[in-house]
């Protein structure tokens, strides 16, 4: 296992203790976040603002198996207890809290996919109608 805590890497074997004092190290400003990964695209995660809640999510393999914490305001201990199951292999924290499909939006939270698509696509008919009829 690897542990990462924004991002540097933490070197040797991954204890329970490191578990703890990292996540129990961030602050939620700026790159707060902390990553135990088995290997490439197998990892849990968590980022931090401890006054508001920790986010947490897991991905075990590609994007179709990347699921978030239903709850967005675990607390640290929470956390904690969720990355020594998972260092543990024990599967408890899959069973504890209760997890949903990760939804990635690539064109933007504010607004639908389709409306984006529709405004990029005026944009350039009218570029091309200007280049066409207005430039000699």
């Amino acid at each position: 296992m690897e542990l990462t805590v924004n991002g540097d890497k933490i070197a040797g074997l991954v204890s329970n203790r490191q578990i703890e004092q990292s996540i129990r190290s961030l602050t939620g400003e700026g790159d707060s976040f902390a990553i135990l990964a088995r290997g490439e695209q197998v990892y849990i995660q968590t980022s931090a603002a401890p006054s508001d809640g920790f986010l947490l999510e897991y991905r075990d393999g590609s994007e179709n198996e990347h699921y978030s914490c239903s709850n967005f305001e675990l607390t640290a201990d929470q956390v904690i207890r969720a990355f020594q199951s998972y260092l543990a292999d024990d599967g408890r924290w899959k069973s504890e809290l209760e997890w949903q499909p990760q939804v990635f939006d690539y064109l933007g939270r504010s607004g639908s996919g389709r409306k984006v698509l529709v405004a990029i696509g005026l944009l350039i008919a009218g570029l091309v109608v200007w280049k066409v009829f207005f430039s000699a």
